[in-house]
């Protein structure tokens, strides 16, 4: 499986005319948007019999078609998942995500509520879960209005759990910057950089029974953003993350600590 994630930096064009207005999603009744994503996630274990490299491949798009109220019912339409192991490659069918319904409802500051989230077979949860898909979504923007210059702080502190009985904390600091205007597709936008640091901790059961696996892994973040402020929507945004830590083993004989890596680049873009 071959997914080649398409550089947002490759899609902004030299400045050419300021982006006007509020700095604030708006999403009206009958509105549906697509989002097209792509990532690659690569982990790499150090044991004592060698290093064990993980490659994760995900191509997906999102349909958000609006209510009233803002009421938003999101749903995939594709979602493709690839997982390398040293065992073989694991590719979940593509049905197994496809036309279940998420509730949603997002602030025009792009703040994130899911009401209902689906329940996802066994056999794609146990590669992927893609239940936490909004978590971390939307750019959530700040209360000044956006302009060239303006810049920003958020600390987030965030809990979740996953259908394989994962429970995940994480721990944020971003800074934002409106680093300049562009133009894509012939509509005015701003450039908006960032860079946070992370601290996450994943606690789940383990490969055997009576044990419990522990990743923490710290690192850093960065990346940009694309909004359109005159239509309220965010047009692009790319991820480069790297991250060091530990996969701790508890149950057996003794405690295990193993060193790991991981790295991740993600792209996403709003389709036509």
């Amino acid at each position: 499986m071959k997914i080649a994630v398409c550089l947002v930096l490759s899609l902004i064009p030299a400045t050419v005319a300021a982006a006007q207005g509020s700095g604030r999603y708006r999403f009206a009744a009958g509105d549906t948007l697509r989002y097209h994503v792509q990532e690659v996630d690569s982990s790499a274990l150090t044991t004592p019999q060698g290093r064990v490299p993980i490659t994760t491949m995900l191509e997906s798009t999102v349909r958000l078609a609006v209510g009233p109220a803002s009421a938003i019912q999101a749903t995939f339409t594709q979602f493709r998942v690839g997982v390398q192991t040293p065992q073989g490659l694991l590719t979940p069918a593509e049905s197994l995500a496809l036309h279940r319904e998420f509730s949603l409802v997002i602030s025009d500051r792009g703040v994130v509520t899911v009401t209902t989230a689906p329940k996802f077979p066994d056999e794609l949860t146990k590669v992927v879960d893609p239940s936490a898909e909004f978590d971390d979504y939307f750019l959530v923007l700040p209360s000044a209005t956006l302009q060239v210059g303006v810049s920003w702080v958020d600390t987030v502190k965030k809990s979740s759990s996953t259908a394989a009985g994962q429970k995940i904390s994480r721990d944020v600091v971003a800074s934002y910057v409106v680093a300049r205007d562009t133009v894509i597709r012939g509509r005015p936008g701003l450039v908006i950089t960032t860079r946070s640091q992370q601290s996450v901790t994943a606690v789940g059961p383990g490969p055997g029974p009576g044990l419990t696996v522990t990743n923490q892994l710290t690192g850093t973040e960065q990346g940009l953003i694309i909004y359109d402020p005159a239509r309220g929507r965010m047009l692009a945004r790319q991820r480069v993350g790297d991250f060091t830590g530990t996969l701790h083993v508890d149950g057996g004989p003794s405690p295990v600590d193993y060193p790991l890596e991981r790295r991740y680049l993600t792209g996403l873009e709003l389709q036509p």
